[in-house]
């Protein structure tokens, strides 16, 4: 909470509550990518969860596409036309090769990625990217990316700022719930917030 309520106020009191402000939260912005990557709200098949133990006993897609034409890849492998096609999301975003360490939550880990591009917007929670498939990716990437991103930095801002947060079992996030194709975080979770004493 003190590197993100650090950001949160200096930000906030040079630019105030504008969308500059929001666009400059990196740690904020991190912190909710993070999350993202590693329980995706998407569509998924409902057979488990990403387990504590590290194991995969499931997996989440997103992408989900229609071939129209009769397709073939340069493996051979051929894709009949009227196919569903999707992507498995844990196959990219719990690759060790694309994040070591790839099981653990950090919080700041698009922030470290972030100081080694160039760009400085490669890592952002609303730039996709074939690593990056949380909102999909190409020219039917999710367009409503920017203006969630915005509300959500937005409210957890306001959260960092103006509360102290606890989960009930601390340290152990209660596991997803599975509905027919989607997973969904806990909606029987408990966490308490208290109003921060300055």
């Amino acid at each position: 909470m003190k590197p993100l309520r650090e950001e949160v106020e200096e930000i906030i009191q040079r630019e105030g509550w504008t969308k500059a402000a929001i666009d400059q939260m990196s740690k904020l912005d991190s912190f909710i990518k993070e999350s993202q990557r590693l329980h995706p709200l998407s569509i998924s098949k409902p057979m488990s969860y990403i387990a504590d133990s590290h194991k995969v006993n499931a997996f989440s897609v997103t992408m989900q596409r229609m071939a129209v034409n009769d397709h073939t890849f340069t493996d051979g492998t051929t894709v009949p036309r009227g196919t569903a096609v999707v992507v498995a999301l844990e196959s990219v975003h719990l690759n060790e090769e694309i994040y070591p360490d790839a099981f653990t939550f950090d919080p700041f880990r698009f922030v470290k990625l972030k100081e080694q591009d160039a760009t400085g917007r490669k890592f952002d929670i609303v730039t996709t990217s074939n690593d990056s498939l949380a909102f999909g990716h190409g020219r039917h990437a999710c367009p409503g990316r920017y203006f969630a991103a915005c509300e959500l930095k937005l409210m957890f801002a306001h959260v960092v700022m103006n509360y102290d947060v606890k989960i009930e079992n601390e340290g152990v996030r209660p596991k997803d719930l599975w509905f027919v194709t989607s997973c969904v975080p806990n909606p029987n979770a408990k966490i308490f917030f208290r109003k921060r004493v300055l």
